[in-house]
């Protein structure tokens, strides 16, 4: 449980960073690293190990005491496992060895026949470990049994075995995990990848953000394989270099991608906008044409209005003044009527007179007042508003 917490622990730190050699290395570190977990979000995943744990089932217990009638050589033991992993690091020897010897300890040096029967099991990725192990208990003997150690491919194809309904897609879903590990560095070249991107940015050749880059990004394994074919031999001291150059020019591509996208979008809305302003514009333009229009329109109607009303008036003044009590012409209207029509006359041109001085500036200023009049009706029967300049909706109108 200690080491779970420690590779969360480690991913957290390494989620920031990425300048010291890491001292848990494998597979878990780095896919929390490249996933988009936060550091926090790990850090409360190590916190609550304990109680996810129980959920499934699986309880931490006490690292037995040593039986001495079953306590093998662990120095043999070490010895082994390091001809079978010769560059595995020390504490992860250490633990490994101990891990091995608690399961022997909790099996009373039996091997069981069934996974269900075993009361400790050391399931592994590593298949040297699980050969070794196998190796050094005897445990490569015919028949069926359960080792100390066992794959976790094979662990996990018994799991199955044992309830296929549970999970049926886990065969389909192994294959493909299988086939993206093909596709990953195996432990060797990965551990002198790693060493070598540590010796990098000791001498400063390379920055952080590089190693950062080149441990925890896919693309860094994606080239890293492209250039080394997945073999050990094939990484040199060319290939950091080579890699790192192989990303900037594929970065430069696509920032130059990025950035023609980019102008294409601008000329775009450039180009869309210009449309929208042309077509607001000629809108406008219609709107205005209109307005003009019916100003005319309006104009001219006001003024034969005001025409025919000073022809009215000039008639009338005449009538008057033939029919008035003074008149040069005897008529036989009563005399109450032709004192009336002589009263209308004179008010008529006492103001037209005081007002504008000629029948001419009257009909001119009525027809101006008309020409208000009348056009204000218009633009009410067309739905425009009287602005001098057409707005938005009259624009969407005349379209």
């Amino acid at each position: 449980m200690a080491e779970a917490r420690g590779i969360l622990d480690v991913a957290a730190a390494r989620k920031s960073a990425a300048i010291e050699v890491e001292h848990y290395h494998g597979d878990v570190v780095g896919f929390l690293v490249r996933s988009d977990r936060s550091r926090t979000a790990i850090e409360l995943q190590a916190e609550h190990l304990v109680d996810d744990l129980e959920a499934l089932g699986v309880t931490e217990v006490e690292t037995p005491d040593r039986i001495e009638q079953l306590q093998p050589d662990e120095q043999a033991l070490e010895d082994l496992i390091q001809e079978y992993i010769p560059r595995i690091k020390r504490p992860a020897l250490v633990k490994d060895v101990a891990s091995l010897v608690a399961v022997h300890t909790f099996r009373n040096g039996r091997t069981p026949r069934t996974i269900s029967s075993s009361t400790a099991l050391l399931v592994t990725h590593n298949y040297a470990l699980f050969k070794a192990s196998a190796r050094f208990f005897n445990q490569r003997r015919d028949g069926k049994s359960v080792p100390h150690c066992v794959y976790d491919a094979t662990f996990t194809t018994l799991v199955w075995l044992h309830e296929p309904k549970q999970f049926p897609d886990l065969p389909r879903e192994t294959i493909l995990a299988d086939a993206a590990a093909a596709l990953q560095p195996s432990d060797s070249l990965w551990r002198a990848y790693n060493e070598a991107v540590q010796a990098q940015l000791e001498s400063d050749s390379i920055t952080d953000d590089d190693a950062r880059f080149l441990r925890y990004s896919e693309d860094a394994k994606r080239l890293l394989m492209d250039l080394t074919k997945g073999r050990p031999d094939g990484f040199t001291e060319g290939t950091l270099p080579e890699l790192l150059e192989l990303y900037r020019q594929g970065t430069v591509r696509e920032e130059r991608a990025e950035t023609q996208r980019v102008e294409r979008h601008l000329s775009e809305e450039t180009a869309a906008r210009e449309t929208a302003e042309e077509s607001a514009e000629s809108a406008r333009r219609a709107a205005l044409h209109v307005r003009l229009r019916v100003s005319d329109i309006a104009s001219t109607t006001a003024w034969w209005i005001a025409t025919g009303v000073s022809a009215a008036l000039f008639v009338l003044l005449a009538a008057g003044t033939v029919l008035a009590p003074v008149g040069p012409i005897d008529n036989d209207l009563p005399p109450f009527l032709r004192y009336l029509i002589a009263a209308v006359v004179l008010a008529i041109g006492i103001w037209a007179n005081t007002a504008s001085g000629s029948l001419r500036t009257v009909r001119d200023r009525f027809a101006t007042w008309g020409s208000g009049q009348l056009e204000g009706l218009f633009l009410k029967w067309l739905k425009l508003s009287p602005n001098k300049e057409p707005t938005a909706n009259e624009e969407e109108h005349v379209r």
